[in-house]
Protein backbone atom coordinates (compact mmCIF):
# COMPACT_ATOMS: atom_id res chain seq x y z
CA UNK A 1 0.00 0.00 0.00
CA UNK A 2 1.51 3.39 -0.94
CA UNK A 3 1.05 6.38 1.02
CA UNK A 4 -0.44 9.47 -1.13
CA UNK A 5 -0.73 13.10 -0.10
CA UNK A 6 -3.27 15.27 -1.54
CA UNK A 7 -1.53 18.68 -3.22
CA UNK A 8 -3.03 21.92 -3.75
CA UNK A 9 -3.24 22.86 -6.91
CA UNK A 10 -3.51 26.87 -8.48
CA UNK A 11 -3.46 28.22 -12.10
CA UNK A 12 -1.97 31.16 -12.19
CA UNK A 13 -3.32 33.34 -15.23
CA UNK A 14 -1.31 36.56 -16.53
CA UNK A 15 -3.19 39.77 -16.02
CA UNK A 16 -1.00 42.07 -16.99
CA UNK A 17 -0.14 43.43 -20.92
CA UNK A 18 2.95 41.49 -20.27
CA UNK A 19 5.43 40.71 -17.47
CA UNK A 20 9.01 40.11 -17.02
CA UNK A 21 10.29 38.46 -13.61
CA UNK A 22 13.37 35.95 -12.86
CA UNK A 23 13.81 33.70 -15.67
CA UNK A 24 10.25 34.48 -16.54
CA UNK A 25 8.53 36.44 -19.70
CA UNK A 26 5.04 35.91 -20.73
CA UNK A 27 1.83 37.85 -22.13
CA UNK A 28 -1.84 38.17 -20.76
CA UNK A 29 -3.40 35.12 -20.77
CA UNK A 30 -0.39 32.88 -20.25
CA UNK A 31 -1.47 30.50 -17.95
CA UNK A 32 0.50 27.86 -15.46
CA UNK A 33 -0.51 25.56 -13.45
CA UNK A 34 1.35 24.40 -10.19
CA UNK A 35 0.89 22.20 -6.88
CA UNK A 36 1.78 23.83 -3.99
CA UNK A 37 4.98 21.87 -3.61
CA UNK A 38 6.21 23.50 -6.74
CA UNK A 39 9.82 25.70 -6.02
CA UNK A 40 7.92 27.97 -8.50
CA UNK A 41 4.76 29.39 -6.68
CA UNK A 42 7.14 32.14 -5.72
CA UNK A 43 7.12 33.51 -8.97
CA UNK A 44 3.33 33.59 -9.96
CA UNK A 45 2.41 34.78 -6.62
CA UNK A 46 2.26 38.72 -7.47
CA UNK A 47 0.09 41.15 -8.67
CA UNK A 48 0.57 40.29 -12.33
CA UNK A 49 -1.11 37.00 -11.35
CA UNK A 50 -4.10 35.91 -11.15
CA UNK A 51 -4.16 32.81 -8.42
CA UNK A 52 -7.22 29.90 -8.87
CA UNK A 53 -7.40 27.18 -6.40
CA UNK A 54 -8.26 23.80 -8.54
CA UNK A 55 -8.97 20.30 -7.25
CA UNK A 56 -5.97 18.61 -5.25
CA UNK A 57 -4.18 16.03 -6.54
CA UNK A 58 -2.34 13.06 -6.02
CA UNK A 59 1.20 13.09 -5.18
CA UNK A 60 2.37 9.16 -5.35
CA UNK A 61 5.37 8.52 -2.53
CA UNK A 62 5.69 5.06 -3.97
CA UNK A 63 9.50 4.47 -4.95
CA UNK A 64 10.48 6.08 -8.60
CA UNK A 65 11.18 2.14 -9.72
CA UNK A 66 7.86 0.87 -9.35
CA UNK A 67 6.41 2.55 -12.75
CA UNK A 68 2.45 2.06 -12.90
CA UNK A 69 2.04 1.20 -16.82
CA UNK A 70 3.94 1.26 -19.55
CA UNK A 71 3.15 4.29 -21.44
CA UNK A 72 6.23 7.25 -21.52
CA UNK A 73 4.36 9.03 -18.94
CA UNK A 74 4.96 6.85 -16.53
CA UNK A 75 9.29 6.15 -17.53
CA UNK A 76 11.58 6.33 -13.98
CA UNK A 77 14.83 8.28 -14.90
CA UNK A 78 16.57 5.02 -14.92
CA UNK A 79 14.58 4.74 -18.44
CA UNK A 80 15.02 8.04 -19.97
CA UNK A 81 17.37 8.36 -22.69
CA UNK A 82 19.54 10.35 -25.19
CA UNK A 83 16.34 9.98 -27.60
CA UNK A 84 13.76 10.75 -24.28
CA UNK A 85 11.86 14.35 -25.71
CA UNK A 86 12.73 17.10 -23.60
CA UNK A 87 8.69 17.82 -23.02
CA UNK A 88 8.58 13.99 -21.33
CA UNK A 89 11.11 15.46 -18.95
CA UNK A 90 8.38 16.93 -17.33
CA UNK A 91 10.50 20.09 -15.88
CA UNK A 92 9.60 22.53 -18.29
CA UNK A 93 6.69 24.89 -19.17
CA UNK A 94 5.48 24.92 -23.04
CA UNK A 95 6.66 28.19 -23.11
CA UNK A 96 9.75 27.20 -22.35
CA UNK A 97 9.94 24.18 -24.23
CA UNK A 98 9.01 25.78 -27.38
CA UNK A 99 11.92 28.59 -27.21
CA UNK A 100 14.00 25.47 -27.22
CA UNK A 101 12.60 23.25 -30.16
CA UNK A 102 12.86 26.52 -32.40
CA UNK A 103 16.26 26.81 -31.36
CA UNK A 104 16.76 22.46 -32.50
CA UNK A 105 16.74 21.85 -28.56
CA UNK A 106 13.99 18.82 -28.99
CA UNK A 107 15.81 15.96 -26.85
CA UNK A 108 18.36 15.13 -23.98
CA UNK A 109 20.71 14.31 -26.01
CA UNK A 110 20.34 17.76 -27.78
CA UNK A 111 21.07 19.36 -24.24
CA UNK A 112 24.00 16.88 -23.42
CA UNK A 113 26.08 18.02 -26.62
CA UNK A 114 25.75 21.43 -25.62
CA UNK A 115 26.91 23.53 -22.92
CA UNK A 116 25.44 26.24 -20.32
CA UNK A 117 26.79 29.01 -21.87
CA UNK A 118 25.33 27.53 -25.49
CA UNK A 119 21.76 27.85 -23.81
CA UNK A 120 22.06 30.90 -22.43
CA UNK A 121 22.41 32.28 -25.48
CA UNK A 122 19.08 31.28 -26.45
CA UNK A 123 17.01 34.14 -26.12
CA UNK A 124 14.23 33.80 -23.37
CA UNK A 125 16.50 30.51 -21.63
CA UNK A 126 17.59 32.44 -18.14
CA UNK A 127 20.60 30.77 -15.99
CA UNK A 128 17.46 28.74 -13.93
CA UNK A 129 16.08 27.40 -16.33
CA UNK A 130 19.51 26.33 -18.13
CA UNK A 131 20.12 24.61 -14.25
CA UNK A 132 17.09 22.59 -13.88
CA UNK A 133 17.50 21.54 -17.90
CA UNK A 134 21.08 20.60 -17.13
CA UNK A 135 20.72 18.80 -13.91
CA UNK A 136 17.30 17.30 -15.29
CA UNK A 137 19.66 15.82 -18.64
CA UNK A 138 22.54 14.46 -16.85
CA UNK A 139 20.06 12.40 -14.14
CA UNK A 140 18.47 10.90 -17.03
Amino acid sequence: MSNNKLLKRFRYTCIAASYTGPNLHCQRGFKVELTEDDPRLWLFRNPSFEEKELDPTVESTTAPSEPSGDNDADKTPAEITGDTLLEDLGVLSKPILAILKKAEYETVEDVRMSTAEDLLAISGIGQATVDKLMAACSEA
